[in-house]
């Protein structure tokens, strides 16, 4: 029954959200229904054990055009990086790396896409996954997601990109 469902609801404790892009509104409209849980937000890569970062939501900017897309998880790496493999300094857009523990291998049967996608820091020697996405570190030290530098898109969790549905 409805009572039942809300009062199940003011016993939640945490609330994890994954995305990309997090609206701003979401946290506030989650705070009004249950004030006391905790929110995370949680995101990263299939290639690279799905969540490789996270930032706790507590005070949203209205100024934000999205939810900040966090820190790195323990044993794990992201990087922003220019076409060079250099960092790159806060505010500046580049592209999104992970590395660390949760790093997959490559792809299965798939040598080519394997060696677009997974590659080696130049300096560092660090296996690295190229998320295609691209971002910019926060005065904070967290990143911000800036969304996709092809034409890529996810539909329920898988990348589909528009050529092959031109194609078809």
């Amino acid at each position: 029954t409805g009572n039942n469902a809300a009062a199940l609801l003011t016993r939640l404790r945490l609330v994890m959200l994954s995305g990309d892009w997090i609206p701003v509104s979401l946290p506030d409209r989650i705070r009004e229904q249950v004030p006391a849980c905790r929110l995370y937000s949680l995101g990263g890569a299939t290639e690279a054990a799905i969540w490789s970062i996270v930032y706790p939501i507590e005070q949203v900017d209205p100024q934000w055009a999205s939810i900040p897309y966090g820190t790195p998880l323990r044993n794990q790496t992201f990087h922003i990086l220019k076409p060079d493999f250099a960092p790159c300094p806060i505010h500046t857009t580049g592209k999104l790396f992970i590395g660390g523990a949760g790093l997959a291998l490559g792809y299965w049967n798939d040598p080519a896409q394997t060696h677009a996608r997974f590659v080696h820091h130049p300096q560092t020697g660090e296996p690295l996954y190229d998320t295609g996405d691209l971002g910019r570190y926060r005065p904070d030290g967290s990143i911000e997601f800036l969304g996709r530098e092809d034409h890529q898109v996810k539909l329920r969790g898988f990348r589909i990109e528009l050529g092959e549905i031109e194609a078809a």
